[in-house]
């Protein structure tokens, strides 16, 4: 006998719509649509197993479950990113779950690709395209170590597997290739630098200074092939271009202990002349 269902449950603000038809309960069996106009992942597996570590990564167990449908969730909050929407079928069956062909609108960008997840491995695959993301903000909520802002675009192959108490980061491979434009370096004011060090440069004396938390340095555009093994990440022929500086190279980063080194090689361009008039007339 089949079972049809239309369901939808409240908890605070957020909320889940189900639509099931299905050929049996359990092991379960048939179509599931899951959609949502605001929903707190994050909380909500909390408040649902408030014993358990938030640390904790595993994926479900699914092995008998034979299913196919749609999700269509809005305002989203998952592993600490903001979703505006996500929307793409899905299937699992004997412990695989597939979505080919995902949509997802978040920080002012998009993307989209094919994922998939195995319950018995925890091995996870994502693939596809993303565009116009506001790095900035997507580097602050996934916890990356990325002093970049702009908007950025590119293709990704990245693999992971999921083990409770470890981290994600520290099995993923892959690789990605990405365009930065309308960038800037945080932490950084290379004018400010230039100016504060004019006095010392004229006296020929050596200098330091420490640069406030809140510098920025454009760069205009910036792109580079990023390889990820192991957690670590290397960074291939890192390109970037402004009016009056441009920078090549190369380096590697440890996405878990957020240790950089980074070797760029610096050319100045036609515009510096106009930058360095504007720093000198600034001066006493």
């Amino acid at each position: 006998a089949g079972f049809d269902a239309r369901l939808k449950g409240l908890l605070g603000d957020d909320q889940l719509s189900v639509q099931a038809q299905l050929q049996q309960l359990w092991p379960m069996a048939g179509r599931l649509d899951l959609s949502s106009s605001r929903l707190d992942l994050v909380r909500l597996l909390a408040e649902a197993s408030p014993g358990a570590k938030p640390s904790s990564l595993s994926l479900p167990v699914f092995d008998k479950i034979a299913l196919n449908g749609k999700l269509n969730f809005k305002q989203l909050r998952l592993a600490g990113l903001q979703l505006d929407t996500l929307q793409t079928p899905f299937s699992i069956d004997k412990g695989l779950f597939n979505a080919s062909g995902f949509n997802i609108s978040l920080y002012d960008g998009q993307l989209s690709g094919d994922f998939s997840a195995e319950s018995a491995s925890g091995h996870i695959n994502l693939q596809g395209e993303f565009s116009n993301l506001g790095l900035e903000r997507l580097a602050l909520d996934g916890g990356l170590p990325i002093p970049l802002s702009g908007r950025l675009s590119g293709t990704s192959k990245l693999a992971s597997v999921l083990k409770a108490d470890t981290s994600p980061l520290a099995e993923l491979n892959g690789a990605v290739r990405w365009n930065l434009v309308n960038s800037a370096i945080r932490g950084v004011d290379l004018v400010r630098s230039l100016r504060e060090f004019r006095p010392a440069i004229v006296a020929g004396k050596q200098s330091a200074r420490r640069p406030a938390d809140a510098e920025t340095t454009e760069l205009g555009s910036i792109g580079s092939r990023f390889v990820l093994a192991g957690g670590k990440l290397q960074a291939d022929g890192i390109q970037s271009r402004n009016s009056w500086l441009a920078l090549a190279g190369s380096g590697n980063a440890d996405l878990l202990s957020e240790e950089m080194d980074f070797n760029l090689q610096a050319s100045l361009l036609p515009g510096i002349v106009g930058l360095a008039a504007g720093v000198m007339n600034l001066l006493p």
